[in-house]
């Protein structure tokens, strides 16, 4: 952790931090496969599914950056359907599946709840990896703007998270150095490297299995098992500071 000193900001990952992405893609591709079965049952959809994962895996986005990322993800479902459908096939397994996620990327009550606590106290930023396109259509559904000081999409930015740059881009929207933010997130390798590179004062690992964080690299500073759990370790963080001492 960076010198002790007072929390004035925190930065918050969005995906699987705020938002059950994970739960989301879920019921996304539930409602794909039914799709497939009822319209298009010459193909298996288990198989379609899983080829569109692995090909969003691979490249969520164009690595050029010419072709729009709803044409590169629908490109990506026909490359999937692996056959001669015609590409209104592909287009309507994407708006499906969009649909489908979008209908369940919201804050629940509590985060909501949470959020509008936190920000009475703390200065809060939200910063999420992604193309802009895609990731402010899941904030627009959120209502995003309503619980934030400041948004940050990596699309927007000459680097995603973990690079410093984007952090500092963070510090001066905030107005708040980077020893008075902590940084909150679900990513070891981008939210926790990022704020730990960038020298927050401390990082917050979002870990739903609640697995020793002391085992894994980059170490994040905390580990709670929901963002709901926050309270906590600002506590920790302010008794440490009222009381001079550092971790």
């Amino acid at each position: 952790m960076a010198a002790a000193g007072k929390v004035s900001a925190i930065i918050f990952d969005l995906d699987n931090t705020l938002i059950d992405t994970r739960n989301a893609d879920f019921f996304a591709f539930k409602q794909v496969k039914a799709v497939l079965r009822s319209q298009f049952a010459e193909v298996d959809a288990d198989d379609v599914v899983a080829a569109f994962r692995k090909y969003l895996a691979e490249a969520e986005k164009d690595p050029n950056e010419v072709i729009p990322v709803d044409e590169w993800r629908t490109e990506l479902w026909q490359r999937a359907l692996n056959s001669h459908h015609p590409k209104d096939a592909a287009v309507l397994l994407y708006r499906t599946w969009m649909s489908g996620r979008l209908d369940h990327m919201t804050f629940s009550e509590e985060v909501k709840g949470l959020l509008r606590r936190l920000r009475q106290r703390y200065k809060l930023l939200l910063m999420t990896n992604g193309p802009s396109a895609i990731q402010r259509l899941k904030m627009a559904r959120c209502g995003a703007d309503e619980y934030f000081n400041g948004i940050i999409v990596s699309g927007e930015q000459p680097h995603p998270k973990p690079d410093v740059s984007i952090f500092r881009t963070a510090f001066e929207m905030l107005d708040v150095p980077a020893e008075h933010c902590i940084m909150v997130g679900d990513c070891l390798s981008t939210d926790i490297q990022g704020g730990l590179d960038a020298g927050c004062l401390a990082t917050v690992w979002i870990d739903p299995k609640e697995q020793n964080k002391e085992i894994f690299f980059p170490s994040p500073n905390y580990s709670i098992a929901s963002v709901m759990e926050i309270d906590k370790v600002l506590d920790d963080i302010n008794t440490s500071v009222a009381a001079g001492t550092s971790q």
